[in-house]
């Protein structure tokens, strides 16, 4: 997904007792947009979901739902996790 790509990282939360919280991006796309970014592209791919608890979601509501709509359109379209049905623990 990102081999031969060289990457920007924008630091999103530096939580105290978490790990750092990133957004990745590639540059060479131009603007940096959450839908292009390497986060957005794991989501799509149905390889991950929003943390919704995160501190970083919590200031920045906007980028939790689009991050949740590409969520979304990959369980939706059955994409990794999402193959066989809803991968959570929601149901």
């Amino acid at each position: 997904l990102v081999e031969g790509r060289q990457l920007v990282a924008n630091v999103e939360a530096r939580p105290s007792n978490a790990p750092i919280q990133i957004t990745l991006y590639d540059p060479a796309l131009g603007r940096p947009v959450l839908e292009k970014s390497v986060n957005g592209e794991i989501a799509f791919a149905g390889y991950a979901v929003a943390d919704k608890r995160a501190l970083s979601s919590l200031h920045n509501s906007s980028a939790l739902a689009q991050i949740e709509s590409l969520v979304d359109e990959a369980r939706n379209a059955h994409r990794g996790m999402w193959e066989y049905g809803d991968a959570t623990a929601d149901e």
